[in-house]
């Protein structure tokens, strides 16, 4: 591709990030495995060979090298996709020269073994699954009390740990991606020319000075006859409800009083330090974020989830991600600017709605629900100091729900 000057190096770069590399780590290991078979025709131990890998620098070498190939591997490679069928659409006559032409050819190598790009790209990520299950079969024909088992073991779970910092690079680059075209769509209009108070350390807003840890489309029911979808982003210490607006996401305040739409009582970003999350007994998919950073009293949300099990999933997640947010020092939290590495070449960003499919719910088996008519509930105090009293309610008197979110908070 650099010899016919198909596409700029950095593109090229950012497709094939640090082939050599891949190659040294994974080469090394099976020039090993060979060298080894050469010495007899019975190997008895591979463990060395294998932890001489995985293990101590050699295993972060190769965690920062796998990383690296196979973070922006998806996004890439969706990119070429798309480069490839607009160059098939502007030269539909002239097929000497294009970059389709010469990738047909390539994959047309018997060195390819008949995959597509696509698939010789993925190779580089499958093979760190298989190594795992490399490791359990040698186990399975290994004495259990003898050294070379424990050793086995120790390069198994090495292997393990390779591909779960690959996985977490992998789905910290997407997520950042999915924030940059967040960021991209983002109208901050509303929120910049306010005056109300509860969004006055937002002026200058940014998305991308945090980090994007869950996100999917919910419907917040602002009052009893009003209900809007929002994009919802759970970043590390926030939550943002973003309002879908034509091809805008936009960040604007929202008032739950019926009769005076133009007081703003909500705002559209919620402190996760000081917010408590509670299920809503009235309707099995939606759940409570009761916000308590406001001076005016408590800001109560109703989000409403696609099934019973997105609900689970989003109060887990946020219940997690809070739990590590009140764990950091007191001021701490880690910069989540975009990295040289995460960043798209030039001439490839942004990337459009489809590319991202950033409005989709999260990606959940959902399981079959069984609509059950509405039934008095009864809520439990729990035992705990800050609960009042049992309240009785029926789905017709949601006040009395929101009466007890508020009483259970107070001290």
């Amino acid at each position: 591709m650099l010899e016919h000057n198909f596409l700029p190096k950095d593109t090229i770069n950012f497709y094939f990030p640090n082939l050599d590399e891949m190659i040294e780590v994974h080469g090394s290991l099976n020039n090993a495995m060979k060298k080894e078979r050469r010495t007899s025709h019975i190997i008895h131990e591979v463990s060395q060979i294998l932890l001489s890998r995985f293990d101590g620098e050699a295993g972060e070498t190769m965690k920062r090298v796998c990383s690296t190939f196979c973070q922006n591997q998806s996004i890439a490679m969706e990119h070429l996709k798309k480069f490839m069928k607009k160059e098939k659409e502007k030269e539909k006559d002239k097929k000497e020269g294009s970059l389709s032409k010469f990738i047909d050819e390539a994959e047309g190598n018997p060195l390819c073994r008949r995959l597509p790009l696509p698939g010789i790209i993925a190779t580089g990520y499958q093979r760190l699954t298989k190594y795992p299950l490399l490791i359990e079969n040698l186990l399975k024909y290994t004495p259990v009390k003898s050294s070379e088992h424990e050793q086995l073991s120790k390069a198994l779970q090495k292997s393990k740990d390779i591909l779960s910092a690959v996985n977490e690079a992998v789905k910290e680059s997407e997520n950042m991606h999915r924030l940059q075209e967040y960021n991209r769509r983002m109208d901050k209009t509303p929120v910049e020319k306010s005056t109300n108070p509860l969004v006055a350390d937002y002026k200058n807003f940014d998305l991308l000075t945090r980090r994007l840890i869950h996100d999917g489309q919910l419907s917040w029911k602002v009052n009893r006859n009003k209900s809007i979808d929002v994009q919802v982003l759970l970043l590390e210490d926030i939550i943002v409800l973003l309002q879908k607006q034509d091809e805008k996401l936009v960040l604007k305040l929202h008032s739950t009083n019926q009769m005076r739409e133009e007081v703003k009582t909500h705002s559209p970003i919620i402190k996760l330090s000081t917010v408590l999350c509670r299920t809503v007994a009235t309707n099995k998919k939606a759940f409570f974020l009761v916000s308590t950073s406001s001076a005016a009293g408590p800001q109560i949300y109703e989000l409403v989830t696609g099934s019973v099990q997105d609900r689970s999933a989003w109060m887990d997640v946020i219940l997690h991600t809070q739990e590590l947010e009140r764990r950091q020092p007191k001021g701490v939290r880690r910069n989540a600017r975009t990295t040289l590495s995460q960043r798209l070449p030039q001439g490839l960003h942004p990337l459009n709605e489809e590319d991202l499919k950033i409005d989709d719910k999260p990606d959940i088996i959902e399981p079959p629900t069984v609509e059950v008519a509405p039934q008095p509930v009864v809520v439990s105090p729990q035992p705990s100091p800050v609960l009042g009293k049992a309240v009785i309610f029926t789905r017709r008197n949601r006040e009395w729900e929101h009466l007890f979110i508020i009483i259970s908070i107070l001290p």
